[in-house]
């Protein structure tokens, strides 16, 4: 599951977070996308895990000149590798 939340600036990142067994894992927030982030507003808007470890996140974030991207993060084998629009 992904999603966003408020830092301590009050500025909105980009999270993911597993569930695993009935449990909750910790909120993870998603590399990179806060330094990208100058607009404050990031969020992932889709997972989607066909097995485990291989997984696609696609979300967006706000860039310096107030301009919405996108951005995809994919997990392969537990290794990610992430792209950015812009």
């Amino acid at each position: 599951m992904g999603g966003s939340y408020r830092d301590g600036h009050r500025l909105g990142q980009a999270y993911v977070v597993s569930e695993r067994n009935g449990r909750w894992g910790t909120a993870l927030e998603i590399p990179g996308t806060a330094g990208l982030n100058a607009g404050g507003a990031a969020g992932a808007d889709s997972v989607s895990c066909p097995s485990a470890g291989n997984c696609t996140i696609s979300g967006g974030y706000t860039d310096s000149h107030g301009h919405g991207q996108v951005f995809v993060v994919s997990e392969r084998n537990d290794t990610s590798t992430t792209r950015w629009s812009g």
